[in-house]
């Protein structure tokens, strides 16, 4: 199961006693069955995820919505291991999330400005950077969650005119914010892209 908008194919390898351990690919939704199986221990792996993609947990259950737990003991959101008892049918589902990205564009007016400064959360890489007019800079491949962003080096006789936050869902922009704060939420569940248009103008101060 994947939270986004692309229906898109993951490789999953089964233990040697399911199907003979051959590797298969599902999509959003999709399934694999492996019936008559015996009592005993199985396991199985997304071992390929696309870029733009991560695994977020592996949830099984019982015909009856009975949680059956994972006996790998490792920390590994990706694969689960689960003992079957005879006749047990379960399910187990991998939840998966498509992460989002933030660019920063720098404009100017006039044009031509250039060496701001700005310095990002501890959860970006790289967390300062200079941008000129007209450059920017994109963070990739994030999980939902918080960022920060902040203008912290303005040139002399610059003021900032405020920031503006986009969102793209694979459609044309749309203007959601307009502020001097460049705090934004990255949404990964609905492959959200934000891009925070920063302007300064230029004048006597």
């Amino acid at each position: 199961m994947s939270s986004g908008l692309d229906l898109t194919g993951f490789g999953f390898t089964p233990s040697a006693n399911l199907g003979g351990g051959a590797t298969f690919v599902l999509a959003d939704d999709g399934s694999q069955v492996f019936s008559s199986l015996a009592a005993g221990n199985y396991t199985i792996g997304e071992t390929t995820i696309t870029s733009g993609w991560q695994c977020d947990s592996v949830s099984c259950a019982t015909a009856t919505g009975a949680p059956v737990a994972d006996t790998d003991g490792n920390t590994d959101d990706s694969s689960v291991t689960i003992a079957i008892a005879t006749g047990q049918d379960v399910t187990c589902t991998f939840h998966n999330s498509e992460l989002g990205q933030i660019k920063v564009v720098k404009e100017t007016v006039p044009a031509g400005g250039t060496d701001f400064g700005f310095t990002t959360s501890d959860n970006l890489t790289p967390t300062s950077f200079v941008l000129d007019d007209g450059q920017n800079r994109t963070f990739a491949d994030l999980p939902a969650g918080s960022y920060e962003i902040n203008e912290t080096t303005i040139q002399t006789n610059t003021e900032v005119a405020g920031a503006l936050l986009e969102e793209q869902r694979f459609k044309p922009p749309t203007d959601t914010a307009r502020g001097a704060s460049s705090i934004r939420e990255c949404s990964g569940r609905d492959r959200l892209n934000t891009i925070c248009r920063l302007h300064c103008r230029r004048g006597s101060f």
